[in-house]
């Protein structure tokens, strides 16, 4: 995680607190994974980052139609140069 993050959050410090966030919650569920191995299941370590809330697709399997995120309004979305 930080050879790929620790650039970005170098050129972009205004982050820093939300990278804080981040990397605690990858250790916390690190924690939880090795707790639920111990009692014999196998939870993958995936992480999902959401660079938007819109999305026009109806994928099987796809929990954006379920949260209501198909087709947000693109005023409450970020930027290009936001994002970047």
């Amino acid at each position: 995680m930080a050879k790929v993050f620790a650039p970005w959050i170098l050129r972009h410090p205004k982050y820093l607190f939300v990278f804080k966030k981040l990397v605690k919650s990858f250790k916390n569920s690190l924690e939880l994974r090795n707790n639920a191995k111990e009692e014999g299941y196998l939870v993958p370590p995936f992480m999902i980052l959401s660079i938007t809330k819109r999305c026009n697709l109806h994928c099987a399997g796809c929990y954006a139609a379920e949260v209501g995120t198909l087709d947000i309004e693109s005023s409450s979305q970020l930027k290009i140069d936001e994002w970047r």
